[in-house]
Protein backbone atom coordinates (compact mmCIF):
# COMPACT_ATOMS: atom_id res chain seq x y z
CA UNK A 1 0.00 0.00 0.00
CA UNK A 2 2.66 2.53 0.90
CA UNK A 3 5.58 1.27 -1.01
CA UNK A 4 7.66 1.30 2.50
CA UNK A 5 9.29 -2.38 3.34
CA UNK A 6 8.61 -3.47 6.94
CA UNK A 7 12.14 -3.71 7.41
CA UNK A 8 12.62 -0.03 6.75
CA UNK A 9 9.88 0.69 9.37
CA UNK A 10 10.74 -1.55 12.13
CA UNK A 11 12.14 0.29 15.03
CA UNK A 12 11.71 3.74 13.63
CA UNK A 13 10.51 6.59 16.58
CA UNK A 14 8.97 10.12 16.50
CA UNK A 15 5.82 8.86 14.76
CA UNK A 16 7.79 8.20 11.47
CA UNK A 17 5.03 5.20 10.49
CA UNK A 18 3.05 8.38 9.71
CA UNK A 19 5.51 10.00 6.74
CA UNK A 20 4.46 7.39 4.25
CA UNK A 21 0.19 8.19 4.81
CA UNK A 22 0.68 11.94 5.95
CA UNK A 23 4.28 13.11 4.50
CA UNK A 24 4.78 14.62 8.17
CA UNK A 25 5.49 12.94 11.66
CA UNK A 26 2.39 13.32 13.23
CA UNK A 27 0.27 10.74 16.10
CA UNK A 28 -2.27 8.62 13.82
CA UNK A 29 -5.07 6.55 14.93
CA UNK A 30 -2.92 3.80 16.69
CA UNK A 31 -1.53 6.58 18.92
CA UNK A 32 -5.26 8.04 20.20
CA UNK A 33 -5.33 4.16 22.09
CA UNK A 34 -3.48 5.57 24.56
CA UNK A 35 -4.35 9.35 24.10
CA UNK A 36 -7.58 11.42 23.78
CA UNK A 37 -6.15 14.27 21.36
CA UNK A 38 -9.02 16.08 20.37
CA UNK A 39 -7.06 17.77 17.88
CA UNK A 40 -5.82 14.70 16.17
CA UNK A 41 -9.26 13.15 16.04
CA UNK A 42 -10.45 16.19 14.21
CA UNK A 43 -7.91 15.47 11.63
CA UNK A 44 -10.35 12.02 10.70
CA UNK A 45 -13.31 12.26 8.51
CA UNK A 46 -15.00 10.29 10.61
CA UNK A 47 -13.83 8.49 13.55
CA UNK A 48 -16.09 6.45 16.04
CA UNK A 49 -14.68 4.91 19.60
CA UNK A 50 -16.10 1.20 21.29
CA UNK A 51 -14.61 1.13 24.53
CA UNK A 52 -10.99 0.60 23.71
CA UNK A 53 -11.11 0.10 20.02
CA UNK A 54 -11.10 3.29 17.93
CA UNK A 55 -12.50 3.22 13.73
CA UNK A 56 -11.66 5.91 11.73
CA UNK A 57 -11.15 7.18 8.28
CA UNK A 58 -8.82 9.40 6.50
CA UNK A 59 -7.41 10.87 3.31
CA UNK A 60 -3.88 10.09 3.34
CA UNK A 61 -2.36 12.18 -0.08
CA UNK A 62 0.64 10.13 -0.45
CA UNK A 63 -1.07 6.96 -1.17
CA UNK A 64 -1.20 5.87 -5.16
CA UNK A 65 -1.22 8.74 -7.74
CA UNK A 66 -3.68 11.07 -6.20
CA UNK A 67 -4.25 10.11 -3.00
CA UNK A 68 -6.69 7.33 -1.33
CA UNK A 69 -8.89 7.24 1.41
CA UNK A 70 -8.09 4.65 4.26
CA UNK A 71 -10.08 2.90 6.99
CA UNK A 72 -8.25 1.81 9.93
CA UNK A 73 -9.35 0.25 13.44
CA UNK A 74 -6.89 0.18 16.63
CA UNK A 75 -7.15 -1.73 19.03
CA UNK A 76 -5.06 -2.00 22.42
CA UNK A 77 -2.34 -4.99 23.52
CA UNK A 78 -3.03 -6.30 26.44
CA UNK A 79 -0.72 -8.48 28.98
CA UNK A 80 -2.28 -11.24 31.36
CA UNK A 81 -2.48 -8.72 33.64
CA UNK A 82 -4.83 -6.55 31.67
CA UNK A 83 -2.26 -4.22 31.17
CA UNK A 84 -1.62 -1.82 27.85
CA UNK A 85 1.24 -3.19 26.40
CA UNK A 86 1.21 -1.79 23.06
CA UNK A 87 -1.41 -1.45 20.26
CA UNK A 88 -2.19 -2.83 16.75
CA UNK A 89 -3.43 -1.11 13.83
CA UNK A 90 -5.54 -2.50 10.43
CA UNK A 91 -6.00 -0.22 7.51
CA UNK A 92 -7.64 -1.02 4.44
CA UNK A 93 -7.93 1.07 1.11
CA UNK A 94 -11.76 2.66 0.96
CA UNK A 95 -11.25 4.47 -1.94
CA UNK A 96 -13.18 2.63 -4.39
CA UNK A 97 -16.18 2.28 -1.95
CA UNK A 98 -16.04 6.29 -1.67
CA UNK A 99 -15.46 6.84 -5.25
CA UNK A 100 -18.72 4.04 -5.54
CA UNK A 101 -20.76 5.70 -3.22
CA UNK A 102 -19.94 9.81 -5.20
CA UNK A 103 -20.96 8.23 -7.80
CA UNK A 104 -24.22 6.55 -6.42
CA UNK A 105 -25.21 10.24 -5.35
CA UNK A 106 -25.00 11.62 -8.59
CA UNK A 107 -26.84 8.94 -10.17
CA UNK A 108 -29.82 9.97 -7.80
CA UNK A 109 -29.41 13.23 -7.73
CA UNK A 110 -29.64 13.30 -11.96
CA UNK A 111 -32.49 10.56 -11.32
CA UNK A 112 -34.10 13.06 -9.31
CA UNK A 113 -33.75 15.66 -11.71
CA UNK A 114 -35.12 13.98 -14.49
CA UNK A 115 -37.94 12.45 -12.87
CA UNK A 116 -39.05 15.54 -10.87
CA UNK A 117 -38.57 17.73 -14.04
CA UNK A 118 -40.26 15.76 -16.32
CA UNK A 119 -43.37 17.03 -18.59
CA UNK A 120 -44.32 13.50 -18.28
CA UNK A 121 -46.87 12.15 -15.34
CA UNK A 122 -44.27 10.00 -13.50
CA UNK A 123 -44.69 8.25 -10.48
CA UNK A 124 -42.54 5.67 -8.47
CA UNK A 125 -44.85 2.79 -6.04
CA UNK A 126 -44.52 -0.45 -4.87
CA UNK A 127 -45.42 -3.05 -6.79
CA UNK A 128 -47.04 -5.52 -4.40
CA UNK A 129 -49.33 -2.68 -2.44
CA UNK A 130 -49.47 0.05 -4.87
CA UNK A 131 -48.10 2.61 -2.09
CA UNK A 132 -46.89 5.82 -3.85
CA UNK A 133 -43.04 6.49 -2.99
CA UNK A 134 -43.04 9.36 -4.55
CA UNK A 135 -44.52 11.68 -8.05
CA UNK A 136 -43.13 14.25 -10.15
CA UNK A 137 -44.93 17.75 -10.36
CA UNK A 138 -46.42 16.61 -13.86
CA UNK A 139 -48.45 13.54 -12.22
CA UNK A 140 -49.95 16.31 -9.57
CA UNK A 141 -50.57 18.61 -11.86
CA UNK A 142 -53.00 16.21 -13.90
CA UNK A 143 -54.52 14.09 -10.67
CA UNK A 144 -55.23 17.00 -8.71
CA UNK A 145 -53.48 15.85 -5.65
CA UNK A 146 -50.59 17.25 -4.18
CA UNK A 147 -47.14 15.26 -3.49
CA UNK A 148 -47.98 15.80 0.40
CA UNK A 149 -51.65 13.69 -0.48
CA UNK A 150 -50.15 11.07 -2.62
CA UNK A 151 -47.20 9.95 -0.88
CA UNK A 152 -47.61 6.96 1.25
CA UNK A 153 -51.13 6.14 0.11
CA UNK A 154 -52.15 3.30 -2.22
CA UNK A 155 -53.73 3.68 -5.53
CA UNK A 156 -57.03 1.98 -3.94
CA UNK A 157 -56.79 4.44 -1.18
CA UNK A 158 -56.78 7.19 -3.94
CA UNK A 159 -59.46 5.78 -6.41
CA UNK A 160 -56.51 5.97 -8.83
CA UNK A 161 -57.92 3.04 -11.55
CA UNK A 162 -61.05 4.05 -12.89
CA UNK A 163 -61.47 0.10 -12.71
CA UNK A 164 -60.65 -1.30 -9.89
CA UNK A 165 -59.50 -4.66 -10.86
CA UNK A 166 -56.87 -2.53 -13.67
CA UNK A 167 -54.56 -2.81 -10.43
CA UNK A 168 -54.34 -6.45 -10.13
CA UNK A 169 -54.28 -6.95 -13.91
CA UNK A 170 -51.25 -4.35 -14.41
CA UNK A 171 -49.13 -5.87 -11.48
CA UNK A 172 -49.59 -9.63 -13.03
CA UNK A 173 -48.56 -8.23 -16.50
CA UNK A 174 -45.57 -6.21 -15.09
CA UNK A 175 -44.53 -9.53 -13.14
CA UNK A 176 -44.30 -11.44 -16.34
CA UNK A 177 -42.34 -9.29 -18.37
CA UNK A 178 -40.63 -6.97 -16.18
CA UNK A 179 -41.52 -4.19 -18.32
CA UNK A 180 -44.80 -2.94 -20.47
CA UNK A 181 -45.12 -0.41 -22.67
CA UNK A 182 -48.27 1.05 -24.25
CA UNK A 183 -50.62 0.19 -21.42
CA UNK A 184 -54.21 1.30 -22.62
CA UNK A 185 -56.30 2.42 -18.68
CA UNK A 186 -58.45 4.56 -17.32
CA UNK A 187 -57.61 6.83 -14.16
CA UNK A 188 -59.70 9.11 -12.35
CA UNK A 189 -58.62 12.72 -10.72
CA UNK A 190 -59.76 13.90 -7.30
CA UNK A 191 -62.33 15.52 -8.62
CA UNK A 192 -63.73 12.00 -9.72
CA UNK A 193 -63.25 13.06 -13.31
CA UNK A 194 -62.26 9.89 -15.42
CA UNK A 195 -59.26 9.97 -17.51
CA UNK A 196 -58.10 8.10 -20.95
CA UNK A 197 -54.26 7.11 -19.80
CA UNK A 198 -51.19 5.45 -21.76
CA UNK A 199 -48.40 3.90 -19.96
CA UNK A 200 -45.01 2.51 -19.61
CA UNK A 201 -43.36 1.04 -16.46
CA UNK A 202 -40.09 -0.74 -15.75
CA UNK A 203 -40.05 -3.19 -12.70
CA UNK A 204 -37.12 -2.49 -10.24
CA UNK A 205 -35.73 -3.50 -6.88
CA UNK A 206 -35.38 -1.07 -4.11
CA UNK A 207 -33.53 -1.40 -1.38
CA UNK A 208 -34.68 -5.60 -1.71
CA UNK A 209 -38.43 -4.51 -2.03
CA UNK A 210 -40.19 -4.58 -5.58
CA UNK A 211 -41.30 -1.56 -7.16
CA UNK A 212 -42.04 -0.07 -10.20
CA UNK A 213 -41.26 3.41 -12.15
CA UNK A 214 -44.15 4.21 -14.66
CA UNK A 215 -44.44 7.21 -17.19
CA UNK A 216 -48.29 8.24 -18.03
CA UNK A 217 -49.84 9.98 -20.63
CA UNK A 218 -53.46 11.74 -20.44
CA UNK A 219 -54.49 10.93 -23.97
CA UNK A 220 -58.31 11.77 -22.66
CA UNK A 221 -57.99 14.55 -25.83
CA UNK A 222 -56.49 12.61 -28.41
CA UNK A 223 -58.94 9.79 -28.28
CA UNK A 224 -61.84 12.27 -28.38
CA UNK A 225 -60.85 13.94 -31.63
CA UNK A 226 -59.87 10.23 -32.93
CA UNK A 227 -63.38 9.12 -32.35
CA UNK A 228 -64.61 12.42 -34.07
CA UNK A 229 -62.91 11.81 -36.95
CA UNK A 230 -63.99 8.41 -37.18
CA UNK A 231 -67.44 9.89 -37.28
CA UNK A 232 -67.29 12.01 -40.43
Amino acid sequence: MTGVSSEYMLGKGNYEYSLPFYGECRPILIDLINLNESEIEDSYLSLHRDYKRISAESFCPLIGSSGAFLYGTASPLLDSNGKLVGAIESIRDVSFRRKTEAALRQSEEKFSKAFHGSPIMMCLATLEEGIFIDVNEAFCRVVGYTREEMIGRTSTELNFYAIPDTSRSYRKLLIEKGRIEHYSFGFCKKSGQVRDGLLWSQLLDIDGSSCHIACIIDITEQNRLEKEMARL
